[in-house]
């Protein structure tokens, strides 16, 4: 009757018969063999396919020093990117509208104009901050249409998310208010409206995109947007600003809005106020990304 030993190398003859002269050369003992028995099953299951999950990975045996080496490739390339995804989409709070945006590289997929060194050299300032646990503050980035300031952004929040394994959302602002407004879910399962509110309090990572493009509504900033920012200052969390107004702008574009509206009290002006300084609270500055409408290429 055939020992274990016996038997693997066997199967290991049959499959793969430069590792079982490795062995043979190697005078691997069968005290080694059955050590590694496990490994080496492993090994002869790829090719009898008894294992369907080890058929989406390339499997490789070698002998050092009389020791056996497994190294483990992933065959089939769209499984290998079904598995980053996941990987980044389960640290974001609200999934990105398609899942190719959970595969923008900062590294590989950002070209760094000159235009764009000044948010390149800040991003990467952050990041290495981030690495060493720092408390870091976040910017207001504004622009034209199609320079990049989401892509950018979004590239950013993956490598946070990959290699940092923070919690981040991304939103785009105008529809996230009518969402709210509406009390629409966010997601194929439903995220109640309180949910939402705390994600974006408690976010490592927040970025609210397209900020001044949302239909206002004074209670929407009042009771929704304020408190959130509010609550990021005093936490001290990481909190960006995506918008094609500067900040001043902005803060006209609000009390415009409110005069518009005869809500231009005392009160509505002090709301404002503090919105606006309470996001300067959470800032390090603004950058004014400028460069070509990379929509068009």
């Amino acid at each position: 009757m055939k020992n274990n030993a016996e038997y693997l190398l066997e199967k290991l003859e049959k499959i793969d018969k430069n590792l079982f002269l490795e062995i043979k050369n190697n005078d691997i003992s069968e005290k080694e063999i059955i050590s590694n028995q496990n490994l080496l099953l492993k090994y002869i299951d790829q090719f009898e396919e008894k294992n369907q999950n080890l058929r989406r990975y390339n499997l490789n045996l070698a002998i050092e020093n009389k020791q056996f080496i497994f190294n483990f490739s992933v065959k089939d390339l769209e499984y290998s990117k079904e598995l980053l995804i996941n990987k980044i989409a389960k640290n974001y709070y609200f999934p990105l509208s398609t899942k190719d945006y959970y595969l923008i590289d900062i590294d590989k997929d950002i070209y760094w104009t000159k235009e764009r060194l000044i948010l390149q050299k800040n991003l990467f300032t952050i990041l290495n901050k981030l690495k060493n646990h720092e408390k870091v503050k976040g910017f207001w980035i504004y622009g034209d249409f199609g320079v990049g300031k989401s892509y950018i952004m979004i590239s950013f929040l993956n490598f946070i998310a990959r290699n940092l394994n923070f919690k981040v959302v991304y939103i785009f602002w105008p529809d996230f208010v009518l969402d709210y407004q509406n009390n629409i879910s966010l997601n194929t399962s439903e995220i109640s409206t309180a949910q939402r509110f705390n994600y974006l309090k408690m976010a490592d990572v927040l970025i609210i995109d397209d900020i001044g493009a949302e239909k206002s509504n004074s209670w929407i900033r009042n009771n929704f947007l304020l408190p959130i920012i509010n609550y990021r200052l005093e936490a001290s969390k990481l909190t960006f600003f995506i918008s094609n107004y500067s900040l001043m702008q902005y803060e006209k574009i609000l009390q415009n809005e409110a005069n518009a509206k005869k809500q231009q009290d005392l009160f509505e002006n002090k709301n404002i106020m503090r919105i606006i300084e309470r996001i300067k609270g959470l800032l390090y500055g603004e950058i004014d990304l400028k460069g070509k409408n990379y929509r068009n290429f």
